[in-house]
Formats: structure tokens, C-alpha cells, sequence
């Protein structure tokens, strides 16, 4: 790491201000994964340059700190005062900033000193999104773009034609900078990309109870079919355990994760394999695609080498361990395309195993369009078969009637059951074969 806006041979110390936080839950910088980091890549930087440079990493961290408003306070005071009084001549220096929101007050010390900052994701400190060189000339990102992965996702969302998606949106406060500042770039990028989308954002919290999610989602179906989780893996995966239950896990809907910060505390690949997810239905799995940043293929085989090293130092000093799962495709940003690899394919649970459509045959309530009409034609059929038996049974009854009617004037003579009584019996009663002695009624003896 060669900090310097130009080559200056004449410097061959080379030191790196690091500005961590020991341990947050929810943020990359903490200490535990920077530090092995930038012992590693300080051992190679001397290797690879046979020693021509001596670099030294300088951190400045507080282990009382629990917020992002206890590091502000200190970063800039400890940094603008280390240079004030170390700074030396011979020696190029570098600032590398935390995950919080201390890029614009070190930003602005690294330009005034001519020193290079390196932050996270500098895309809040442009002012124009979409514009790389709206922000400030010595700050370099050396995290995953909040907006180049909202170009990914929307070219994903075009290519498979869902222009109706929901946007679910984490607000935890440990994690939303992230997501908040990704839902804001994907409304820039959308409206530069031509197409028509209609998307829907819902704000959610980590702590929401299941049977406020399920109401969510039930709300959503009535308009998507195709659901961002701008959210954690742990949200991500919440919502995916309520699908089955939803009648969400059928094929016919589509989710996916997007993950600029590749961590455990944000997500990562192997949180999502089907080990870790036996209660999952499969096809809510299947169903899907995680975004997250990826190596060149190029420069694969260097990096998973240095990989390893960080991952056996991170085991060994913070007995923490990584895990991985390999990837289906890659988003070439230069040609802003989607390749899937050879032999590799997303494995589509529907039932022509064809990605799920942005509006259902049937639209969203399964009554709308060729289905309309056959509910319709159903109606029909039902009210005309039970009109038919209503017809049945009041012709039925009318026709025992009339039958009745005509057999009583033809048969005028005959002597009828309820004509006769038996004696000592004010009721009319059965003729039985016990009593033989009947007489008439006095009206009909008249």
C-alpha cells in the first residue's frame, strides 16, 4: 500500500493510521477483522517490494467505545493531533476510516494535508451519486460501492422483467446506514435506467415479532412477487422461514438479498446453505439469490492464498473462523451484464422451471385476467346447477300436488283413510286389522 498521489521514490516509510472500533456488533471495521488484516497485507506490501519500503500500521482505537458517536468525538481529535506532533518528512502517510460516519470530518484533514484517506463506501459523501468524481479527491473507497451494487441489482430485476418489486428495507440501527443509503442510490439508479419500476419500500426492524412480518408480507402479496431484502442475512433468512406458512414457498416468488459489507454481522454466503437451514422449505431456498461482492477470477488464486493466511491469524488470535460457498455467476460491472458460469444455473422451483413472473398469469389475488373469466364461467355453472335443482324439487312438488288433485275428482266415491276414525278415538289413526268396526264421519254421512 503505497499512499501518495504520485510516485515519490525518495520515501521508503510508509505509515497507515487506522481509525477502528476494538468491538461493535454490526460493523466490518472492528478490530477483529482489521487487525490480521493489515498485518498481512503490511508482511506482503515489504515482500513483495524486497524491503525497498518499511511499513508500519498505527492504530487508533478505544476499547470503552460502544457507539458511533463515542468514535466520532475521537477520530478526528486523535489522528489531526498524532500528525500534528509525529509527522515526518520522510514518511508517507495513509488514514484508513472506520464504518461510521467520521468520512466527512477525516476527509477533510487528509485533503488539507494532502494525506490519502481510505474509507468504506465514500458514495455518502458525493454529491452527485452516480458521479465518481463528486467526492473529495484524496478519499478512495476501498469497500464494495452501495451504487455499483444497486447497478447490479437493477440490471437483475431487468433482465428478468420484475418491475414490481417490494423493497424491504432493515432499520436496525447497528446496520440501516447501509441499507438506508442503498434504498437512496437504487431511486437514483432507476431513474437512468429507462425502465418503468414500481417499487414499493417497507422499513423493518430486527426486532419485529413474526406475526407483524407475516402481516407484512401478506399485505405485499397482494402487489409483488419479486421481494429486495435490503437486510441482514438474520432478516433475510426470518422471512424466508415464514413463506411456507404464507403459501410463499411454491416457486412462484422470488427474493433477493443484497450484502455491499460482506460480513457475518451483515451476511454472508454459508449463512444461507441448506446444513444451517434443515426447517427451510427447500423451495423458499431455491428461490433465493444472494448479492455480495466477489474477486476477479483473475486475481482469485492471490487473494484466496492471502485469504487463508488472514483466516488462520483471525482463528488463532480471535479464535473466529470463516466459512465459504462457491458462486453461480458474476456482474460485470464494464459491460453492466449478468454471467452465469459453465455448467452453473439458477435452479428455478417453479413449475416450467422458468423465473417467476413479475405479474402472475392470474394477477396478484389468482382472480384477474384468463382466471377471471374461468371464476366467472365456475359461477355461472354453479348458480345453473342449483338453480336446476330448485326448478327439480318445486316441479317435483307441484306434480305430486296436481297428481293428487286429479285423483281425488276422477275417484270422488272412493272411501279415503281420513274419512274414517276409530271408535273411542277422537283422532284419525292407521286402519289396523285388530279393529273391524269403523263408521263414517257425520259429515260424510250427510
Amino acid at each position: 500500500m503505497i499512499a501518495t498521489r504520485g510516485v515519490l521514490p525518495q520515501k521508503t516509510k510508509i505509515e497507515v493510521l487506522v481509525t477502528l472500533q476494538y468491538e461493535m456488533p454490526g460493523y466490518v471495521t472492528n478490530a477483529v477483522f482489521m487487525s490480521p488484516t493489515f498485518e498481512v497485507a503490511r508482511d506482503e506490501v515489504m515482500k513483495r517490494h524486497r524491503g525497498q519500503y518499511n511499513v508500519s500500521v498505527r492504530y487508533f482505537q478505544h476499547k470503552d467505545h460502544h457507539t458511533c458517536d463515542d468514535i466520532n468525538g475521537d477520530a478526528v481529535a486523535d489522528v489531526s493531533e498524532y500528525l500534528f506532533r509525529h509527522r515526518r518528512e520522510d514518511t508517507c502517510y495513509a488514514i484508513v476510516e472506520t464504518g461510521c460516519n467520521d468520512q466527512n470530518g477525516l476527509s477533510s484533514l487528509a485533503d488539507a494535508l494532502d494525506i490519502l484517506v481510505f474509507t468504506l463506501n465514500m458514495d455518502a459523501m458525493k454529491k452527485n451519486y452516480l458521479n465518481p468524481k463528486s467526492a473529495p479527491a484524496t478519499t478512495v473507497s476501498i469497500g464494495a460501492s452501495s451504487v455499483s451494487f444497486c447497478m447490479a441489482l437493477v440490471e437483475l430485476l431487468d433482465q428478468h422483467k420484475w418491475y414490481h418489486p417490494t423493497v424491504i428495507i432493515e432499520t436496525t440501527i447497528t446496520v440501516s446506514r447501509f441499507y438506508q443509503l442503498s434504498w437512496k442510490f437504487l431511486l437514483e439508479v432507476t431513474k437512468q435506467s429507462g425502465s418503468n419500476f414500481q417499487m414499493v419500500p417497507l422499513n423493518v426492524d430486527n426486532i419485529i415479532s413474526n406475526s407483524d412480518l407475516m402481516n407484512i408480507l401478506m399485505e405485499s402479496k397482494l402487489r409483488s412477487r419479486v421481494y429486495v431484502l435490503l437486510s441482514t442475512a438474520t432478516l433475510a433468512l426470518r422471512i424466508l422461514a415464514l413463506t411456507d406458512e404464507l403459501g410463499m414457498s411454491n416457486g412462484e416468488y422470488a427474493f433477493i438479498n443484497v450484502q455491499p459489507i460482506r460480513t457475518s454481522a451483515y451476511g454472508v454466503p454459508v449463512q444461507f446453505v441448506r446444513a444451517a437451514n434443515n426447517h427451510l422449505n427447500l423451495n423458499a431456498s431455491r428461490s433465493l439469490i444472494f448479492l455480495a461482492p466477489q474477486p476477479h477470477p483473475s486475481t482469485s488464486i492471490t487473494l484466496a492464498y492471502l485469504n487463508a493466511k488472514i483466516a488462520n491469524l483471525t482463528l488463532a488470535q480471535y479464535n473466529y473462523s470463516y466459512n465459504g460457498v462457491p458462486t453461480i455467476g458474476v456482474f460485470d460491472g464494464t459491460k453492466q451484464r449478468f454471467t452465469l458460469y459453465e455448467n452453473k444455473s439458477i435452479p428455478w422451483p417453479t413449475s416450467n422451471g422458468s423465473p417467476p413472473a413479475d405479474v402472475p398469469e392470474c394477477g396478484f389475488t389468482g382472480h384477474e385476467g384468463r382466471c377471471a373469466a374461468e371464476r366467472i364461467s365456475t359461477i355461472i355453472t354453479a348458480l345453473s346447477t342449483a338453480s336446476g335443482c330448485v326448478v327439480l324439487l318445486v316441479g317435483s312438488a307441484f306434480y305430486r300436488w296436481l297428481r293428487q288433485q286429479i285423483f281425488e275428482s276422477a275417484n270422488y266415491w272412493v272411501l279415503q283413510r281420513r274419512d274414517l276414525h276409530l271408535p273411542g278415538y277422537p283422532g284419525q289413526s292407521r286402519l289396523s286389522m285388530l279393529f273391524s268396526c269403523v263408521s263414517l264421519k257425520a259429515a260424510q254421512s250427510s
